[in-house]
């Protein structure tokens, strides 16, 4: 049995407005009937139930139940017409009515007023029709004239469909042009708006015709019609549905259906999104409808969802475009599969996917997309070999992200395509700063050297003047024709875990940046500087440059100019070419000369620490550029060779004798707190420098081919692999060049082995007022060299060495070295050769040396005992010397006699160590004349002390006055 609930309608309406005191007692009288409604259904169905049981009464209760019947009919009848009654005159619900039973109650020709006011029919009649039963008839005369609901519902919160149902009658052939209109009302049901939904043409052959459309007042819900406000319905409350004619005619309406269409339309966007397209083309293809807002898409192996693109994003660089022009962009993140890539790249061909390379970053950018993704798969990219950049990359705020480093492969075709045009991947071409830039988690091969093209070409990714922040993650970037990375003008750049593999020119290019931080990385095949930190600014330093903990391999190493606070780490360096580590204050050759690299400006806090070097080679007779090096260099003049340049002397003013500014000619200039050791001379170098903890090795000797190593070719910039011989010359003959003016350097813990020259220490003679100041070289280890010093030393200043060791011909493979252990000549293997400097030596350990120090000019002193292994005849220049031939009379040391020939049975073997000091006449042990063994404790004599013992004689022996004379002092 239905339940009547009993609703009192506020006289404001549905929004509380619009109810008049006769609208309401007309509302009451409509209630009054739905409740008269609930005493005639229980009779309605007791009547019935009583029509049964006489149907069932087999002895002639026919009569009965004919009477029964007909009184169940009649109340059925009353009850409709009650239900309808009630819904007809409160006509403001959700559900209106939608037949005639109760002929034209709900009905009117009128476009405007209330639902409860008595409004016109117009050239309508209730009938009873052959096909539809109750109806109506509509004979509309003119264009324009509308059956209508006469119930509203409430406009602006939900969607509605329309159902139409009819026949027309005449004309009798062709169709008859009809409109579902909307007839939008204000709050007080007047300002009639007119809107059509749907066009429609029904058949004029008297046939049952329906038609539908669904309305909605928002453009993203996916109805066929929406009426979006600001527009002729903005301040509509109110709405009634109907049908328009496009002319006289006769038709005969079944029913005009209004229905919330809110969860159709939910249902329907699901459904479709749910149902992927099966290609990317069977997608474009499709007449997807506007319900729909979202879609998938299977290509290339993956699912994609895409969504409807927002009305006010511009269509160009728009990854999907659809039948009827309907445009998608990505649902979530945005991946080169969206633009329609292929990922089938295999030796060079495939699908060329610059075009969608360029369009998702062009999108990205054009819109704020900060993230963009680049699949799992081998994406092929061709050089642009027209007008413009392969892939232009303008972005202030985007990072470039793939699926892993070894899932995710852009394969750049350079050299394979007009090989002379020279293009790379990614270039900016915008001087606007970008904020923050990163690429992570892809690989970026291309194919250099294919085909045996090995010039150069474009950049792989230069990002010229970027601004910023810059992160590089996990990328690898393989057999590039050129640079790989170029960054400039950085406010931040961080490079971490990434693969440089068989770079034609530097690996990765930093100019005018600050906070600069590679670490963690892999240099193979580099062939230009694997990193170069430098800056091209006049007149200023970057600062902050941290590079630890990367592998360099077959590959030019770090080049760094012009920084403040530089750190380089850690690092490891096999076989480095022409450089391991060369940091430098600026170009000196280009100061004064206009180039914006010059300027006399202070580097502070240079720190190369604890990293590992392993050969190395020079080139210059390979080919490709670079020359000659060194593994650690830190200078502040230009060029690897012997022939540098070196940086002029300006003379500087002075400002109320406080502080030196640049003069009118652009020359001189320092600024606080330069100055402070600027007083005594117009060069100030690098302040506070550390050199500890590096290890350079020579572990290679020369060979008829390179590839007899197992190593493969050696790569060279810009020319085909060498793999021919390698001479003694090949090998880079200095490990560790200290050049310029330092104030504040510690230099210790180093070792050095297999090197020509292994420290050269140079000044320049610069003008300045000393070229050291607070320099000290501590407890460094120099073995096998075969050059003339283990420290070459040229320039002005005091240099302290301090403990260490200089083996310095273990191997006996100097050419100076002669037969037996001895040497040839005096000088020419010393541990120290100086020149204008003063040396202090304090200890340290000299073996396979032909002597300590070979003073050129300047001036030396030992300061504290040293120690002396070797096999030793006598001090002086003494030929017959093993070991260490000249050892000068005036030098404290401990003697370690050591087997130094080579083809005797102790060579080797500790013979002997003598004592500095003793309580007695030393009575054992082998002795140079010369040498004293001092007592800790006087020993009291007859009007004297004893000191010491001094030796007499070279040798075993130990007779009083024969090998030994007491050192004594008189007393009184």
């Amino acid at each position: 049995m239905a339940k009547i609930v009993r609703l009192r309608v506020s006289k404001r309406g549905p929004k509380g407005e619009g109810i008049s005191e006769a609208q309401q007692e007309q509302v009451d009288a409509a209630i009054q009937a739905a409740e008269d409604l609930s005493v005639a259904l229980p009779q309605v169905e007791q009547a019935r139930s009583d029509a049964v049981t006489a149907a069932e009464d087999a002895d002639g209760a026919a009569n009965t139940a004919s009477a029964a019947a007909g009184i169940a009919t009649g109340a059925a009848d009353t009850a409709t017409a009650a239900a309808g009654q009630a819904a007809n005159v409160g006509n403001a619900g959700a559900v209106l009515p939608d037949s005639f039973i109760l002929g034209l109650q709900g009905w009117t020709s009128q476009r405007g007023g209330a639902p409860t006011a008595a409004l016109p029919a117009d050239k309508m009649a209730a009938v009873s029709d052959t096909i539809f039963g109750p109806a109506a008839q509509w004979n509309p005369t003119t264009a324009g004239d509308n059956m209508l609901t006469k119930g509203v519902v409430p406009w602006g919160k939900n969607s509605w469909r329309v159902t139409v149902t009819l026949r027309v009658l005449a004309p009798t052939s062709g169709t008859l042009a009809l409109n579902i209109a909307a007839i939008g009302l204000n709050k007080d049901f007047g300002g009639a708006l007119y809107t059509s939904l749907l066009s429609f043409a029904a058949p004029a052959d008297g046939s049952e015709f329906t038609t539908s459309i669904i309305v909605s007042p928002f453009s993203d819900d996916g109805a066929p019609v929406s009426i979006v406000p600001p527009s002729s319905f903005a301040n509509s409350r109110w709405v009634r549905f109907g049908v328009r004619a496009g002319g006289a005619a006769s038709v005969v309406v079944s029913r005009i259906k209004t229905e919330n269409a809110d969860q159709e339309l939910a249902q329907s966007r699901t459904q479709f999104a749910a149902i992927p397209f099966q290609s990317r083309a069977a997608a474009i293809s499709a007449g997807i409808p506007s319900i729909v807002q979202s879609i998938r898409v299977f290509h290339d192996g993956e699912m994609l969802d895409y969504v409807r693109k927002p009305a006010a994003m511009a269509t160009e660089n728009i990854p999907l475009t659809t039948a009827g022009s309907q445009h998608w962009i990505p649902k979530d993140e945005a991946t080169l599969r969206h633009w329609g890539a292929v990922a089938d790249a295999s030796l060079w061909t495939g699908t060329d996917c610059r075009t969608m390379l360029q369009s998702m970053i062009g999108w990205a950018v054009a819109n704020n997309v900060r993230r963009v993704v680049v699949n799992a798969g081998n994406f092929l990219v061709v050089k642009n070999v027209g007008s413009g950049s392969t892939c232009v990359f303008n972005a202030t705020n985007l990072e470039v992200v793939g699926r892993g480093m070894d899932a995710s492969r852009i394969y750049f075709q350079d050299k394979g395509v007009s090989p002379e045009i020279k293009k790379g991947l990614f270039f900016r071409t915008t001087s606007t700063p970008a904020e923050f830039i990163r690429f992570a988690d892809l690989s970026i091969i291309s194919d250099w050297g294919v085909g045996g093209e090995w010039g150069e070409s474009g950049q792989t990714i230069a990002l010229g003047d970027l601004g910023g922040e810059f992160v590089m993650e996990r990328v690898r970037i393989k057999d590039a024709a050129n640079m790989a990375v170029i960054a400039k003008w950085c406010d931040r750049i961080r490079v971490t875990g990434c693969i440089f593999d068989t770079i034609s020119r530097d690996g990765l290019h930093i100019t005018n940046s600050d906070d600069v931080q590679v670490t963690g990385n892999y240099f193979y095949r580099v062939c230009d500087d694997s990193i170069a930190a430098v800056r091209n600014e006049a007149n200023s330093l970057r600062e902050n440059t941290l590079i630890t903990d990367n592998i360099f391999v077959d590959s030019q190493g770090v080049y760094g100019i012009g920084s403040r606070n530089m750190r380089v780490s850690g690092n490891i360096f096999v076989r480095p070419t022409v450089r391991g580590v060369r940091l430098g204050m600026m170009r000196a050759n280009d100061i004064g000369t206009g180039n914006p690299e010059s300027g006399n400006i202070a580097r502070y806090n240079i720190d190369v620490s604890d990293n590992l070097f392993i050969d190395g080679f020079g080139r210059s007779r390979w080919g490709g550029s670079g020359t000659t090096g060194y593994l650690i260099a830190i200078s502040d003049a230009y060029g690897d060779s012997d022939s540098v340049t070196y940086s002029p002397a300006y003379a500087l003013d002075t400002v109320d004798g406080t502080h030196y500014v640049w003069g009118a000619d652009g020359s001189g200039g320092v600024v606080p707190p330069d100055e402070w050791w600027s007083a005594g001379g117009n060069y100030i170098g690098s302040v506070n420098v550390s050199v500890t903890g590096n290890k350079c090795l020579r572990t290679l000797l020369p060979t008829a081919a390179y590839t007899d190593y197992g190593f493969g070719p050696r790569y060279i910039s810009g020319a085909p692999p060498y793999a021919g011989d390698v001479i003694e010359s090949d090998f880079i003959r200095d490990h560790y060049w200290i050049g310029g003016t330092f104030h504040n350097a510690i230099v210790s813990g180093n070792l050095s082995f297999g090197a020509r020259n292994p420290w050269r220490i140079w000044g320049f003679n610069n003008n300045a007022a000393q070229d050291f100041v607070n320099m000290i070289f501590r407890d460094n280890i120099v073995s096998n060299f075969y050059g003339s010093a283990a420290y070459n030393i040229d320039g002005f200043g005091v240099l302290d060495f301090e403990g260490g060791v200089v083996d310095g011909d273990p191997l006996h493979r100097h050419p100076l070295r002669g037969p037996n252990g001895v040497w040839t000549a005096a000088y020419g293997a010393d541990a120290f050769a100086v020149r204008n400097a003063s040396v202090r030596v304090k200890g340290g350990h000299f073996k396979n040396v032909t002597g300590l120090v070979n003073q050129v000019s300047g001036k030396h002193g030992f300061y504290a005992p040293v120690t002396i292994s070797g096999h030793l005849e006598g001090l002086g220049d003494n030929p017959n010397n093993k070991g260490v031939r000249n050892v000068p009379a005036n030098v404290p040391f401990d003697y370690a006699r050591v087997g130094s020939d080579p083809s005797a049975a102790d060579f080797g073997q500790v013979l002997g160590m003598t004592d500095r000091f003793g309580s007695t006449m030393p009575t054992t042990g082998h002795y140079i004349a010369g040498q004293i063994v001092s007592a800790p404790n006087p020993i009291s004599g007859s009007g004297y002390i004893i000191d010491g013992w001094y030796r007499l004689t070279t040798g075993s022996g130990h007779v009083a006055g024969t090998d030994w004379r007491e050192i004594r002092r008189t007393v009184s």
